[in-house]
């Protein structure tokens, strides 16, 4: 078979997947999130391991440990959202109040028609309603939080003997790919993610509570979820609570929210975070605005967050073997990747 047609039948076999994929969103967005609580999982029980705790009984602290963090995470989203909804009339309200200043602002200076409002422009409350709408998606998923905890618990049960069966499934194989190196860098890229992410939402929950910004709990948990994005990420997170500190605050307070969100993703993001992972996890600023767009389109809002995570653990699985290690190339930024990657 010539190679122009491998390309052909190999892009044509990836249409279908991904059409099937998201037909079936429902099923698999669910099982990828599980996935990756199981990735997160496995280092604190090779831990529990290595102190002599039995299989089982690391297990059952993992996941007793996970239902815990899952119920707090829950309560969290229910009430940040139900809150939040309850004084969105009252934010439209003042929003449209605010908009029509500026455009009568802007109308006086010529920017914009007389007869047209800012609003025919531009609709601010729209990231107001993205935020809703991104908890109220997380708040469905955890509907399925039994499927996704035994889809955890097998999974975690299958991890202790997986890598040995794929090593004698593949010890013939030429391909070069390494699992151990591949695994190894999923697990520090997933952890270092989330922990910098959590420390990011913490962060910018302490210092909107600090400023008096409502529902400061709520912006938090919105950097914490959205830092999985970069670069754009850091940016919807903290539109709406600069919106909210214009309507509740003033314009003057605008500026501390500003500066705030700059420096917590300076760094953590860019210091702390590039210092944890090195720069060969990087991926290039069209390829993460085309995963926003591909996972979106295939796995709905969920997986916009799942995006990134998807993309450099793919990239991760094609740095693993020599044949494919060009196509990683490809998919990261142009600067050479930093030596303590």
């Amino acid at each position: 078979m010539s190679a122009p047609l491998k390309t052909l039948l190999a892009v044509t076999c990836l249409v279908i997947v991904a059409a099937a994929l998201q037909q079936a969103r429902e099923i698999v967005v669910p099982f990828l999130l599980a996935v990756f609580i199981a990735i997160a999982c496995e280092p604190p029980m090779k831990w529990l391991r290595g102190r002599g705790f039995p299989n089982l009984l690391a297990l059952a602290t993992v996941i007793a440990s996970l239902i815990a963090a899952g119920i707090g995470f829950a309560a969290l989203i229910g009430a940040s959202v139900t809150g939040f909804r309850q004084t969105m009339p009252t934010y439209y309200e003042q929003l449209r109040e605010h908009v029509g200043h500026v455009g009568q602002w802007l109308a006086q200076h010529g920017w914009i028609e007389v007869d047209a409002g800012l609003s025919s422009y531009l609709d601010p409350s729209f990231f107001l309603n993205l935020v809703a709408d991104l908890l109220s998606g997380f708040g469905a998923l955890l509907t399925n939080a039994l499927l996704i905890l035994l889809a955890v618990v097998f999974i975690l049960l299958e991890a202790l003997e997986l890598p040995q069966k794929i090593q004698r499934a593949f010890k013939n194989s030429d391909s070069g790919f390494d699992l151990s190196q591949f695994t190894d860098s999923v697990n520090r890229y997933l952890a270092t993610k989330t922990l910098t992410s959590l420390l990011t939402g913490v962060l910018v929950a302490g210092w909107l509570a600090l400023l008096g910004l409502d529902h400061a709990i709520l912006w938090g948990l919105v950097a914490f979820l959205l830092n999985y994005i970069p670069n754009v990420g850091s940016i919807l997170a903290a539109i709406p609570a600069v919106l909210l500190a214009w309507l509740q605050l003033g314009p003057a307070m605008m500026v501390p929210v500003i500066l705030g969100y700059v420096v917590i993703n300076t760094v953590v993001g860019q210091i702390l975070e590039a210092h944890l992972m090195g720069r060969r996890l990087g991926l290039s600023v069209l390829v993460v605005f085309l995963s926003l767009v591909f996972w979106g389109w295939l796995l709905g809002p969920v997986g916009m967050l799942l995006s990134i995570p998807l993309t450099v653990i793919i990239k991760l699985g094609l740095e693993s073997s020599p044949n494919t290690r060009s196509a990683a190339i490809l998919l990261g930024p142009a600067k050479e990747p930093d030596s303590r990657a």
